[in-house]
């Protein structure tokens, strides 16, 4: 294990969510929340990260009344932003013309409070995901045995999913994750309990499909963004798996590279021989899942015109963190950089090798 950190940033403790944003300059914007139950204020804070400059720096912070629990762009502009706590959801709008840059030595005291656009009480959330669609599209809220469904125009739920109850689950009844289908937007998954569920949009009744994921929890899911049909999951089991949603008895490949709960798993949204895993063991881990992509790797074998298949494999363990790992994110800006963070607050950006770059490119 080694360091390929671009930069490092020390946020406030107790942090376990981290997203890309968009950045309509240079670099790479990313924003994480902390979520502490025992504070009435939590803090939201939007990170700069300068490749050039290797610097990552706060541009801005931001209270947060109780505990986040998810944190979600809207999608509609990038100064948009969605939250989760324990009584509902609400759109904040963040503060206008954030600066690329701050100081060297920001000022401690200077956290704003959120403009609040809307608000909705729905009880307990645990989860939210936007909608891949440009017109009116749809919120995801994952709660209690359950997702609502509502639109940024009004955040009143206008569907509501329900899961099938059972009388004895195996961790709670809470939505863990939930996302959408980029190839056919009207198509939901969450990963609840053990187990991975869909739902078509359309028809609120039941779910389409479900199919026991992991053997503990399942702490996360999402689509290959390239290759429909098929969907990774990761789980307290330690494993990260990927699934053909046309035969799930059993998945079609399993990577096990870490020592405890995996609490992230990510696509690569350019390039999905890439995906990235996080635990709370510490480790970050990008992986090469080139045999499932849509486009495999082929290295030459040594004679001229002769090509074969690059084998799967883990490409780097990221060992930047001293805490456990709660969230990781691509950057919405470059394939090749992403973020992590971890419970204490640290937020790390790291970069793919070039090696792995130059194979995927050449």
């Amino acid at each position: 294990m080694f360091s390929s950190a671009g930069a490092v940033h020390g946020g406030p403790p107790q942090a376990r969510l981290l997203e890309a944003l968009k950045c309509e300059g240079e670099g790479h914007r990313f924003v994480s929340a902390t979520s502490n139950p025992q504070e009435d204020s939590n803090e939201i804070q939007v990170l700069h990260f300068d490749e050039e400059a290797s610097s990552l720096r706060h541009v801005a912070s931001y209270t947060h009344p109780e505990a986040a629990t998810a944190i979600c762009p809207a999608g509609v502009d990038s100064d948009h932003l969605l939250t989760a706590s324990p009584t509902g959801v609400a759109l904040w709008k963040l503060q206008e013309d954030l600066p690329e840059v701050v100081s060297e030595h920001p000022d401690p005291g200077s956290v704003k409070e959120l403009g609040q656009l809307a608000k909705a009480s729905i009880g307990h959330v645990t989860s939210l995901a936007t909608q891949p669609t440009q017109q009116e599209p749809k919120i995801a809220a994952g709660r209690e045995q359950g997702v609502s469904l509502f639109t940024l125009g009004s955040l009143t739920p206008t569907e509501n999913l329900e899961i099938p109850g059972d009388p004895r689950p195996h961790v709670d009844r809470q939505v863990r994750r939930c996302t959408w289908d980029p190839h056919t937007p009207r198509v939901l998954c969450c990963a609840y309990d053990t187990a991975a569920i869909l739902w078509d949009s359309r028809d609120s009744a039941r779910p389409t499909q479900s199919f026991t994921a992991h053997k503990y929890g399942a702490t996360d899911i999402d689509f290959n963004p390239n290759r429909p049909m098929v969907i990774m999951s990761a789980g307290e089991d330690r494993l990260v798996k990927f699934w053909d949603l046309r035969h799930t008895q059993a998945p079609i490949r399993v990577l096990a590279g870490h020592t405890h709960w995996v609490t992230t798993a990510r696509y690569n949204r350019f390039h999905d021989q890439l995906v990235l895993s996080a635990g709370t063991d510490g480790a970050v881990n990008l992986w090469r899942v080139s045999s499932i992509s849509s486009s495999p790797i082929l290295d030459y074998d040594g004679e001229p015109g002769m090509k074969t298949e690059t084998m799967d494999s883990k490409v780097n363990t990221y060992d930047d963190h001293e805490e456990a790992v709660y969230s990781a994110a691509w950057s919405a800006s470059d394939a090749w950089v992403f973020a992590s963070l971890s419970f204490d607050g640290r937020v790390v950006v790291s970069f793919v090798p070039s090696t792995e770059k130059y194979k995927i490119l050449l």
